[in-house]
């Protein structure tokens, strides 16, 4: 399971991306409550201490979350037989969008439409059946369309 979340290389089908991209953001979100509700516990002894833990653990949860998001995109592009290049774009869309919002409300808003279009294409389009140049199709994926 760690290997399908935190590698880049090998594809992974739209279930599991699917499944895998819910689950790490979850477990980011139960860390980051459970570290934030210790640190409300423990403030009250040194004020300073909890702020820095959590900030720390925030860091280390976000850099997680990020690397395991774009190591599934990248796998995901795999399984439809793109290179993980294609996450430079797509990454680059969000950030623009955001960048945007003040300057040219109108083109954030087309490129986050744009950005969740990409998002929902990743979701639901199906994969290369059989093996491509990124390795074979994920496991208990069938590589032919009955007859």
């Amino acid at each position: 399971m760690l290997r399908t979340i935190f590698s880049f290389q090998g594809r992974v089908a739209r279930l599991p991306y699917l499944g895998y991209s819910l689950l790490v953001g979850l477990l980011a979100c139960l860390i980051i409550v459970i570290v934030s509700i210790i640190a409300a516990i423990t403030s009250s002894h040194d004020p300073l201490g909890p702020l820095v833990m959590l900030i720390v653990v925030g860091l280390m949860v976000g850099v997680m979350t990020i690397w395991a998001g774009f190591a599934l995109i990248i796998k995901r592009l795999h399984d439809l037989g793109l290179s993980g290049l294609h996450l430079i774009v797509i990454v680059l869309m969000g950030l623009s969008a955001t960048a945007l919002q003040d300057v040219a409300p109108t083109i954030s808003i087309l490129l986050s439409v744009v950005t969740l279009g990409v998002h929902l294409f990743l979701i639901f389009a199906p994969g290369q059946p059989g093996q491509n140049r990124f390795g074979p199709a994920p496991t208990g994926v069938r590589t032919a369309f009955p007859a």
